[in-house]
């Protein structure tokens, strides 16, 4: 069964095209068989390659040059470039209209969300990036250099943010996991009573760690791994106070309450 998918979208692009007319005339120029390329080949010479790239996408004016123009020249050469550039530039792609279906798209991700834009980001496009600062899930970052393309311009900078989002969402990630596998590890399964702690007693639970069984006692006990311990400080096979949970290193330790 072939999919409609493709035809709607190609619908979709159309009716967008058909409400905005100067859209619509640039796209059947350059769509045109005879002076369609003529006219995308001048929209993306050298020339305004550079221009372009020197006002919005690139702070710095020279690092379009050389192998990296070279490059960027040889997509606009490819062969039909010039349909999915026209529709690139005129919105048609876009799988919103407004900056409200825009935000609803995000408000309903449910993920995590890293934004991260430069300083000398062009005011519109700027404008853009911030209003995402309310949807849930959503971090911006804003690095004190760049434009539309920072990542290309200063990638170590870029990286360096991702790498500590990712970090920072595995962690929580971890933290989450850990504390289901600690409830289920301290409720109770046999309820027989087995001794005074202090003033209470504690019932006896089945442990998942070990086959079910709690671990023996360590020199210190504060640095075990999957160990339940008493308010005295020793280990116990109860479904008492506290587990914690030893993180990989160069990860903080997180004390997890029953």
């Amino acid at each position: 069964m072939v999919s409609s998918e493709p035809l709607l979208s190609r619908m979709r692009a159309t009716a967008k095209l058909a409400s905005d007319p100067i859209s619509t005339v640039r796209t059947i120029v350059v769509d045109h068989w005879a002076i369609g390329p003529l006219v995308f080949r001048l929209n993306v010479s050298r020339f305004v390659m550079i221009r372009m790239a020197q006002d919005h996408v690139y702070e710095d004016p020279s690092w379009l040059s050389g192998d990296r123009l070279a490059a960027k020249l040889a997509v606009t050469r490819a062969p039909g470039a010039r349909y999915a550039s026209v529709r690139f530039v005129t919105g048609a792609l876009d799988r919103v209209e407004s900056r409200a279906a825009f935000l609803d798209l995000a408000r309903g991700a449910n993920v995590p969300m890293l934004v991260i834009y430069g300083d000398r980001t062009p005011p519109r496009s700027r404008a853009e990036m911030e209003a995402l600062a309310g949807a849930p899930g959503v971090e911006l970052k804003l690095l004190p250099h760049g434009k539309l393309l920072i990542h290309e311009e200063f990638p170590d900078a870029a990286v360096a943010t991702i790498r500590s989002f990712l970090v920072l969402q595995f962690i929580d990630a971890f933290n989450r996991r850990a504390r289901r596998a600690a409830d289920v590890a301290l409720r109770p399964h046999h309820a027989r009573q087995v001794g005074p702690i202090g003033e209470r007693r504690i019932v006896s639970s089945a442990s998942p760690y070990r086959g079910g069984r709690v671990a023996p006692p360590a020199a210190d006990p504060s640095q075990a791994t999957g160990r339940v311990k008493g308010p005295d400080n020793q280990l116990h096979r109860a479904s008492v106070l506290e587990v914690r949970i030893h993180l990989p290193p160069a990860v903080s330790l997180r004390t997890i309450g029953s």
